[in-house]
């Protein structure tokens, strides 16, 4: 059996007129836990510390105080909370 009339079999992702045809499910983004809640906010506060050190160091020419101990800490926080798929 080729290789085509095997995906063909198997995941469906041909057409009886041989062309390709594939839906991908839907993406769910809702937020469903408490848990997914603080992962989500301390990404986001993560994301948006650095921005702003990048923003006050190169747009500005004055680095802001403690800024890498924050994005430091923001980034333990989310390793530790183990959450791969909120980021």
């Amino acid at each position: 059996m080729g290789a085509t009339a095997r995906i063909a079999a198997e995941g469906h992702v041909l057409t009886a007129g041989g062309r390709f045809d594939v839906h991908q499910a839907p993406v769910d983004l809702s937020i469903d836990d408490f848990d997914d809640g603080i992962a989500f906010g301390s990404c986001s506060a993560l994301a948006l510390e650095i921005f702003h050190q990048f923003f006050r160091r190169y747009a500005l020419n004055d680095s802001a105080a403690r800024t890498e101990e924050i994005a430091r800490d923001l980034l333990c926080c989310n390793a530790f909370q183990g959450r791969d798929d909120v980021c």
